[in-house]
């Protein structure tokens, strides 16, 4: 999944005109997102009534069959513009990629926005299943209604997008959904009441939607076509990447607080580093809003 996200955010660009991007990000976008939905409803539903064991054979087994469909798909293995490079140029490409970001605006702001949104999403990832048991008393598959009920927000304004033919002033959507991360997260962290937060997850949901869409919208937007698979790896590496040093954080967190203060903690980390581009990045929101 990691190594082929980029290459499928670079289609896209390919596959539909510059007035339609927001749109084909958010297509894209919701595939992705129905199948978060489907997946945590039908994955705590498996482990509430299989148990773990048989709910892991259920994943391998529908991985098994994600593999067979490879096989039976057709290719066009006549646009190989880079298939004759060797190996040894790989580190040197990748180097190349995460120079030519860091050293363009607004690419640099628009991947640093994608390390805020990593470092957030990782967070939310692994702490909401800790506490939906603990801090709201759920089972698995309540807890898995929690994912269901984000992503079921996303899906909401991701649609919306994906309706506008010319959608314009993506930067300041991007600018309000990415301060609402964090302050949303403090929320989840904090909140001790069921129904409040199975309220409020769709609403944030809709957010993140946005956020998500916006962000890559801009990004290709602003690449130039002959690096755009590099550029798209390096958003990738920025959101998924930082999925470890999250987790790392948490674990740290986690051997002073509960899972509901470290998510706080967490929060308050993101939303300070949103403050900070929006107030250190004005190249970007000049050019964007």
């Amino acid at each position: 999944g990691a190594a082929g996200m980029p290459v499928y955010q670079a289609m896209v660009p390919r596959l539909v005109g510059s007035q339609l991007l927001a749109s084909g990000v958010a297509l894209q976008n919701l595939g992705m997102m129905a199948s978060m939905v489907i997946g945590a409803v039908l994955g705590g539903g498996l482990i509430q009534f299989l148990g773990m064991d048989l709910s892991f054979l259920f994943w391998a087994a529908l991985m098994v069959l994600s593999t067979l469909l490879f096989f039976v798909m057709s290719y066009d293995t006549n646009d190989r513009t880079q298939s004759n490079k060797s190996l040894s140029s790989l580190i040197p490409d990748i180097l190349a990629g995460i120079r030519f970001v860091f050293s363009n605006e607004p690419l640099r702001s628009l991947t640093l926005a994608g390390c805020v949104m990593g470092f957030g999403g990782g967070a939310y990832q692994t702490l909401v299943p800790e506490i939906g048991r603990f801090q709201l008393g759920l089972d698995a598959g309540m807890t898995s209604l929690m994912f269901g009920l984000m992503s079921g927000g996303m899906i909401i304004s991701t649609l919306f997008i994906a309706s506008r033919k010319n959608l314009t002033a993506k930067g300041r959507y991007l600018l309000f959904a990415l301060n609402c991360f964090g302050p949303g997260l403090m929320f989840i962290g904090l909140s001790t009441s069921l129904w409040l937060t199975f309220i409020f997850l769709p609403l944030w949901g809709l957010c993140g939607g946005i956020l998500m869409t916006t962000q890559r919208t801009l990004l290709q937007e602003s690449t130039p076509s002959d690096v755009m698979a590099r550029v798209m790896s390096v958003n990738v590496f920025a959101s998924a990447g930082l999925l470890p040093l999250s987790a790392g954080v948490i674990f740290v967190l986690r051997g002073f607080w509960s899972a509901g203060e470290s998510m706080t903690a967490i929060g308050l980390i993101v939303t300070l580093s949103a403050i900070t581009l929006a107030a250190t990045r004005r190249f970007l929101w000049k050019k964007s809003l």
